[in-house]
């Protein structure tokens, strides 16, 4: 598989984990707690995984690969429980902007492991994003964030941010020569085994799970722990995390999207136009190989 086909993995990644959000949504409306959604979501993405896993290929892995995956899990789940904190503090579109600064300190941080600045297009991908994310968020209007009123929100969505850009970092280093589906699997049971601990499993047992919880959690496991975890473990280690980072900028417009065709919120001539540039700021990186090719 070409350059292009990784990259579009893990633009397809971004945009499952972007859809997961309004079926959350869905789930919240129909009355159900966002400790119950999240902890049905990862249950069911390990039980997805595990499916998978066992008519796939297996290889023996060693106790540092282990942690490798396990860790790496958890911060995508650290992820969602900080963006969900954020949110219910902030504006959404506040915590949208919060959780988009993964797009800046994702190039940072692979720039420090390279010991390299980043490129000139991929400079100018970041600032087209943060300029689409301003629009596709609604946040145009001079809406400002209250620092100081809400600092547990303003904490935990930069936060959320930087435990998202450790994921995508490490997705591409973790677990290397373990098989796709294996590495994808250790990484939701480490993701689960946090948010046990952190939630109660009551839900499995008070009849929660069984009475509704069930289909929002099999929807929100396939797109929310299954495909971003899979795609991202696949594509990742080819086109380095710096790529994979703005790729990952396709999140906003899958959820605007997703939240139009789901929840009925109708995306503004504002939104639309933030989208394309988004959009166009992920394609910028990879038009460059492509006019290199034919000098």
């Amino acid at each position: 598989m070409k350059r292009f086909g990784y990259s579009f993995l893990v633009l397809l990644g971004a945009c499952s984990y972007g859809v997961h959000g309004p079926i959350i949504k869905m789930a919240s409306n129909a009355g159900y707690s966002s400790s119950d959604i999240v902890s049905a979501q990862y249950l069911t993405g390990v039980l997805f995984l595990a499916a998978a896993w066992l008519f796939m290929p297996k290889r023996n892995m060693s106790i540092k690969q282990w942690g490798e995956l396990l860790s790496t899990g958890v911060l995508l789940s650290v992820t969602g429980l900080f963006y969900a904190i954020s949110i219910a503090d902030l504006s959404a579109s506040a915590a949208v902007i919060l959780l988009f600064q993964f797009v800046w300190i994702g190039i940072v941080i692979e720039s420090i492991h390279m010991r390299t600045l980043p490129k000139g297009s991929t400079v100018i991908s970041v600032v087209l994003i943060w300029t689409g994310t301003l629009l596709a968020a609604r946040s145009g209007s001079g809406e400002a964030i209250e620092w100081f009123s809400h600092p547990v929100g303003v904490l935990c969505g930069l936060l959320s941010g930087l435990t998202f850009a450790l994921f995508i970092f490490l997705s591409g280093r973790s677990g290397k020569g373990v098989p796709a589906v294996q590495r994808s699997l250790f990484m939701s049971i480490g993701g689960l085994i946090v948010i046990l601990i952190m939630n109660s499993p009551s839900f499995l047992i008070d009849g929660t799970f069984t009475g509704g919880l069930w289909q929002y959690g099999l929807l929100s496991g396939l797109f929310g722990a299954v495909l971003p975890v899979l795609f991202f473990a696949a594509g990742t280690p080819q086109i380095g995390s710096g790529t994979a980072t703005i790729c990952g900028a396709a999140e906003l417009p899958a959820a605007v999207v997703a939240a139009w065709l789901f929840v009925g919120e109708q995306a503004t001539t504002v939104q639309t136009v933030g989208i394309l540039i988004i959009l166009i700021a992920i394609m910028l990186p990879q038009w460059k190989p492509k006019r290199a090719a034919y000098r």
